[in-house]
């Protein structure tokens, strides 16, 4: 996967966005645009837990190591989170 720079994901984003709004009414619009700021916010907060988790388990276990608690962070633990989100 090709990274790329921060202006040309807005100058993207900007584009898809007048793309939308010239092929559908207002109303349908802002539920696009709802629905991807909810699936935003979703996705922030369980990145914001996972990091609690994983502060969590090196103090629980200060001799487990990064590669481990990432695993185990990356790991289907539905209990630790509000919202889980697949690594897929």
């Amino acid at each position: 996967m090709t990274k790329i720079s921060l202006s040309q994901l807005e100058t993207f984003l900007k584009s898809q966005c007048d793309a939308l709004r010239t092929s559908m009414e207002a109303a349908e619009y802002k539920d696009y645009i709802i629905a991807m700021i909810c699936i935003k916010w979703a996705n922030d907060n369980f990145k914001e837990q996972q990091e609690t988790y994983a502060q969590k388990l090196k103090k629980d276990y200060p001799n487990m190591d990064k590669a481990a608690i990432m695993s185990e962070i990356e790991e289907n633990n539905t209990d630790e989170y509000d919202y889980y989100v697949p690594v897929e």
